[in-house]
Order: structure tokens, then C-alpha cells, then sequence
């Protein structure tokens, strides 16, 4: 994370500096129940959850919410693949694609404004682990598959906010929970995951069971 931090650093000024430097005592995690927890693997959940209950211990301010009140659409259909995504769209006029433009623009300024300081929101980072390659051999289920896969992560993309996903302690397969935070506040988020990322890594290396299933 602090890697990431810094290559952030250079791309946005040129210069490295420590995001660990940035003020982050007051800010308040919002786990945001609804949709983006639906079809999640009971190991994506029992990791999240795990992780959540963890933080909570460490004094970490967390309360449970929802981003429904935004108005998110139904973000579930997607197309299987970058191309037919693409072709998709050869249909759509200027006037379609200005009024979306719009509706989006919209969407995004009201999430904002719905957002207190300090606030962060908190889902799982992708609802399920890694498929095989063979549980993804049919074409139909590899829809529903990519689906779920690119759910989670363009919900930050739709609203024009930063969002960070942090590696969660995990028995099985790679687990990780995604942080949005408020538009232009990137570096905030930043030094907020840092200062998470320790507290899980270092309940983790304690054996707080904090993996969720199997927990000591």
C-alpha cells in the first residue's frame, strides 16, 4: 500500500512524499449493506466480516449504511467481454450519450453531497474468489461470473471517486475489501487504507483469527 502511495505521490506531483503524513484521525467507516454484498462466496463474507470485527476491537469507528440512497442503478447486467461491450455502444446517439452523461454527472454530485467528512464506504472488493478457467467454460456462465467480478469495482468508476482495495487475511483463495471515498480526496484514502492494511496485518500476525471462518 505504501508503494502504491507513493507512485501516487510521483504521477500527481512529480515528487515522493509520505502519504502516512496526511491527518487521518477522524474518519468513519461506512459498511455499505445492499446489493454489492449480494451472490458473495461465504469466504469473501466470513474474510470481510472477520476484518470488519477486527477493526471494530481496534477502536476503528464504523458504522453499517447503504449507498441504495444514492440512487445506483441496477449495475448487475454486463456484457462478457471487452469487445462486445464496445460494439454495443456503435448504436447510441449523441443525444443518448449527452443525456447519460448528464444522469451520471448527477448521480455522482449527489453521492458526494450525501457524504459527510471523513466518511468512507467499505464492500468487499469482488463478491467471489477466483473462478477456474473450467467453471467459466459456458459462455452463459461466464457472463453471470464476469458480472459479478466487474460488479463491485465500477461502482466507484460511476460515481468519479477513488476507491482502494486492501488484501484481507485470508485461509483460502485472495479475499480483499474496497474502501470509496469522496471525489479529488484520493491521498485521504490512501493514508486511511495504510493505517488499515497495519491494523489487520498486525491482528493477523497476532492470530486474532481475524479471517473470519476457522477463527481462534
Amino acid at each position: 500500500m505504501k508503494l502504491c502511495a507513493l507512485a501516487d505521490s510521483v504521477l500527481a506531483t512529480g515528487k515522493a512524499s509520505d502519504v502516512a503524513a496526511i491527518g487521518v484521525d477522524r474518519f468513519r467507516l461506512v459498511v455499505a449493506r445492499g446489493r454489492l454484498f449480494e451472490g458473495c462466496d461465504q469466504a469473501v463474507l466470513d474474510a470481510f466480516d472477520g476484518a470488519i470485527d477486527h477493526l471494530r476491537r481496534s477502536d476503528v469507528r464504523i458504522s453499517d449504511g447503504s449507498l441504495e440512497p444514492s440512487g445506483i442503478t441496477d449495475l448487475a447486467p454486463v456484457d462478457p467481454n471487452t469487445r462486445s461491450r464496445i460494439e454495443a455502444g456503435s448504436g447510441l446517439s449523441a443525444v443518448d450519450y449527452l443525456e447519460m452523461a448528464r444522469l451520471r454527472r448527477q448521480l455522482a454530485d449527489g453521492f458526494e453531497r450525501s457524504m459527510e467528512d471523513g466518511e468512507v464506504y467499505v464492500v468487499p472488493t469482488v463478491p467471489i474468489v477466483a473462478p477456474t478457467t473450467s467453471s467459466v467454460s459456458d459462455p452463459e456462465q461466464f457472463r453471470r461470473t464476469n458480472a459479478l467480478l466487474l460488479r463491485n469495482p465500477r461502482v466507484a468508476n460511476l460515481l468519479d471517486c477513488p476507491s482502494i482495495s486492501i488484501p484481507l487475511p485470508s485461509r483460502g483463495l485472495p479475499v480483499g475489501m474496497m474502501l470509496i471515498g469522496r471525489r479529488n480526496a484520493d491521498r485521504h484514502l490512501l493514508s486511511i487504507a495504510l493505517r488499515l492494511e497495519g491494523i489487520l496485518a498486525q491482528g493477523d500476525r497476532d492470530g486474532l483469527g481475524i479471517a473470519g471462518e476457522g477463527r481462534i
